[in-house]
């Protein structure tokens, strides 16, 4: 396109050289035509004064004289033709030049209308593809935080689910300690209080049967209390 342009301007710049030389070149043209006009016309008045002088003589020199002024009559008749025929075409070669150059000055206008138009479309094209790009990364980024904020939220319920727990768990068992350790030690010191006052058989029993229950009682205490800690 460009190439063409740079084409165009040298066509036109050629164009109007050749409208300053085709006018210099008529002007001097019409100025030769003018000169041998004047020297036809001369040789006319020339030869019109010597058959002016021939009078004087017979009349076989003077028909001899006729053929030569008929020819230089014609001759100046054809270039006074020729010069009319030049001045008539003049204004039409200049009209004609003048059209050719408005041609041309048009198709250099509708060149630069192209080329500004297929410029803005280039830009245009790019602009919209940096903004694509630019919607496309915010959309990732945006994505990529979502996802980041939601693994981080999901991560923090799992700790606080799994902090609570072990809370939870840990709570039970120092209860199931405390439970434990209640239950095992409180029958023995009831044992122990009523043993120095109970001396009879029912005393007798009685401490065998709370003895087996103080010692299955510390036994499951025990173990309750292991298991907890183990877990722990």
């Amino acid at each position: 396109m460009l190439l063409l342009l740079l084409l165009l301007l040298l066509l036109l710049v050629l164009l109007l050289l050749l409208m300053l030389q085709l006018q210099l070149l008529l002007l001097l043209l019409l100025l030769l035509l003018l000169l041998v006009l004047l020297l036809l016309l001369l040789l006319v008045l020339l030869q019109l004064l010597r058959l002016l002088l021939l009078l004087q003589l017979p009349l076989l020199l003077l028909l001899m004289q006729l053929p030569l002024l008929l020819l230089q009559l014609q001759l100046l008749l054809l270039m006074l033709l020729l010069l009319l025929v030049l001045l008539l075409l003049l204004p039409l070669l200049q009209l004609l030049l003048l059209l050719l150059l408005l041609l041309l000055l048009l198709l250099l206008l509708l060149i630069l209308l192209l080329l500004i138009a297929a410029t803005a479309v280039t830009a245009a094209t790019d602009s919209s593809a940096a903004t694509a790009a630019t919607v496309a990364s915010a959309a990732t980024a945006y994505t990529a935080a979502t996802a980041s904020a939601t693994a981080a939220a999901a991560t923090a319920v799992a700790s606080a689910s799994a902090t609570a727990a072990a809370v939870t768990a840990a709570t039970s068992c120092r209860h199931l300690i405390l439970v434990a350790e209640q239950v095992s030690i409180t029958p023995c010191l009831q044992l122990k209080k009523l043993l120095p006052h109970r001396s009879t058989c029912d005393t007798c029993a009685m401490f065998a049967r709370y003895n087996v229950e103080c010692h299955n009682v510390r036994l499951a205490s025990y173990r309750a209390s292991s298991k907890c800690r183990v877990s722990t």
